[in-house]
C-alpha cells in the first residue's frame, strides 16, 4: 500500500496562518470599538454636550455655544449610520481594517471639536466655569480609556486633540497658577496614553488567547470524532472477523469429530487430538475477541469479581 507523507507546514502557509490569525484579532478589537459606540461613545458626547452647554450658557455668547454644541450633535448623529453599516455587513468584511479607520477618523473629528471648547469656553477670569470646563474634557479623556482603548489610533486621535488646546489655553493665559495646570494636563494625557496601551495590550492578549483556545477546542472535537469513528470501525472488525472465522472453524471442529469416530493407529490419534486442542485455543481466542468487541459496543459491562 502506497503511503504519502505528510509535508510539514510550508513557511508561506505559516505566515498566511499568522496574517489570518492577526486579521481575527484586529477584526475583533474593531468590533468592541463599534459595540461600544452605541452604548456608551454616543450616548456619552450628547449627554456631556448638553451638560457642558448648560453649564456655560451664562458665561459666554449663546451663539458659540449653540454652534459648537450643534456641531457636536452633527457629528454623533453622522455616527450613527456609520454603526449601521458596519453591523450589517458579513464577519468577513467587517474584519477588513478599513472600519477601524473610518472610526478613527470619526474619533479624530470628535476630539477636535471637543478640543476647541478649550479655547472657546475658556475663562480665566472665572475659576468656577474653567473649572468646570476642564473637569469635562478631562472626564471625557478618562472615560473614552474604556470605550475606545481596543483600538488604540482611535483613542489617541480623540484624547490628543481634545486636551492640547485647553493645555495652550493655560500656558498662554499669563495667569501665575494656569502654567502648573497646564503642565498638569499634559501629564494627565501622557499617563491616560500609557495607561491606554496596557489596556489594549491586555485585551489584545485575551482576544488572542480566546482565538487560541476556540481552535484548540475545534481540533480536540476533530481528534475526539477521529478516534470515535476509528474505534466503531474496529468493533464493526472483531465483530465480523469473529463471526466469519466463526464458522469455517466450527466446520473444523465437525470434521475433527467425525474423524474421532473412526478407528485410527496411534499416530493418527495423537495428530486428531493436537488439531483438537489447536481447534480449541483457536475457539478461546475467538471469544475474547467477541467479548472485547462487545465492550467497545457497550453492549456488556465488566464486573469486578
Amino acid at each position: 500500500m502506497d503511503v504519502t507523507p505528510i509535508s510539514p507546514q510550508q513557511p508561506d502557509d505559516k505566515n498566511r496562518s499568522q496574517e489570518d490569525f492577526s486579521k481575527l484579532v484586529r477584526g475583533e478589537k474593531v468590533r468592541l470599538l463599534y459595540k461600544n459606540m452605541l452604548s456608551s461613545v454616543l450616548p456619552g458626547n450628547l449627554l456631556v454636550s448638553a451638560a457642558l452647554a448648560y453649564g456655560v450658557w451664562d458665561h459666554i455668547e449663546h451663539s458659540i455655544v449653540l454652534t459648537w454644541a450643534g456641531f457636536i450633535y452633527l457629528l454623533t448623529f453622522f455616527r450613527i449610520p456609520l454603526y449601521f453599516s458596519y453591523t450589517s455587513q458579513k464577519p468577513e468584511e467587517q474584519n477588513k481594517y478599513k472600519w477601524g479607520h473610518y472610526f478613527t477618523l470619526s474619533s479624530l473629528l470628535s476630539g477636535v471639536l471637543w478640543g476647541i471648547t478649550g479655547i472657546l469656553f475658556f475663562v480665566p477670569n472665572d475659576p468656577a466655569v474653567l473649572s468646570f470646563v476642564t473637569i469635562i474634557l478631562l472626564g471625557m479623556i478618562a472615560a473614552s480609556t474604556t470605550s475606545l482603548s481596543s483600538h488604540t489610533p482611535a483613542h489617541y486621535a480623540f484624547v490628543i486633540p481634545a486636551v492640547l488646546p485647553l493645555t495652550y489655553s493655560y500656558l498662554s493665559s499669563g495667569v501665575i497658577f494656569s502654567i502648573p495646570l497646564g503642565l498638569l494636563t499634559i501629564i494627565f494625557l501622557i499617563v491616560n496614553m500609557i495607561f491606554s496601551r496596557n489596556v489594549s495590550r491586555t485585551l489584545q492578549e485575551s482576544i488572542e488567547l480566546r482565538f487560541k483556545n476556540d481552535s484548540l477546542v475545534t481540533k480536540l472535537t476533530i481528534e475526539k470524532e477521529k478516534a470515535e469513528a476509528a474505534s466503531e470501525a474496529k468493533s464493526r472488525f472483531l465483530a465480523s472477523a469473529s463471526h466469519d472465522l466463526r464458522q469455517p472453524l466450527h466446520a473444523l471442529g465437525l470434521f475433527v469429530g467425525a474423524m474421532e469416530l473412526h478407528p485410527m493407529n496411534n499416530d493418527l490419534l495423537s495428530l486428531v487430538d493436537k488439531t483438537k486442542q489447536s481447534y480449541s485455543a483457536l475457539e478461546d481466542l475467538l471469544d475474547v475477541l467477541l467479548d472485547i468487541s462487545k465492550l467497545d459496543a457497550g453492549v456488556i459491562q465488566p464486573k469486578p469479581e
